[in-house]
């Protein structure tokens, strides 16, 4: 009986344990978490004038191949050697665009 058990909860537990991308579009700021990573970029993002965006070591961000990001504001993506920020596509298809751009505007500090 306990087999039979087994057989059903990890499965379960396998599904559990996924995580889906959080989606992002439009104005973004705040801090994006390990926790909620990875982000998937649809369209563009926009870090407006005087906002910042922070994001945690660690956090991937996968952006389309019309994905991109626009900073007005301030960026901070301060990773680290066993936690890197990552900016890759979303797609493992070679014939797809990978992705747009990223463009950092202004005198405001950014950290990357």
């Amino acid at each position: 009986m306990w087999s039979r058990v087994a057989l059903i909860l990890f499965p379960l537990a396998l599904a559990v344990g996924a995580r889906a991308d959080t989606p992002l579009s439009g104005d973004v700021s705040g801090t994006l978490t390990l926790a909620d990573s990875p982000y998937t970029i649809l369209g563009e993002i926009q870090v407006p004038n005087g906002q910042t965006l922070t994001i945690e070591p660690g956090v991937v961000l996968k952006l389309s191949g019309s994905g991109s990001v626009l900073v007005r504001g301030t960026i901070l993506a301060q990773g680290t050697e066993i936690g890197p920020v990552t900016f890759t596509n979303s797609t493992d298809d070679p014939n797809q665009p990978h992705w747009g751009t990223i463009h950092i505007e202004g005198a405001q500090a950014s950290g990357l």
